[in-house]
């Protein structure tokens, strides 16, 4: 399972496969089951197939933090 998890993770990164769902990209990894999918994909990675794909994703803005401004006024 650990293989088809990590194979999964790797297609979800991947721009190539930007249209296909989670679901078909489960199913392709050998999966059948879309739910134990997300739950084992979750148990073993720590996030959802979902965030997993828009943390990769080029279009996503940045999020910066703007330095304290209290703090860099004491400097």
């Amino acid at each position: 399972m650990r293989q088809r998890l990590a194979r999964c993770r790797q297609l979800l990164v991947d721009p190539q496969y930007r249209t296909a769902t989670i679901t078909e990209l489960a199913y392709a990894c050998g999966f059948n089951n879309p739910t134990h999918f997300g739950h084992a994909f979750k148990l073993r990675l720590g996030l959802t197939p979902r965030d997993c794909r828009q943390i990769s994703s080029p279009s996503r803005p940045t999020m910066i933090s703007p330095p304290n401004s209290r703090a860099a006024s004491r400097r």
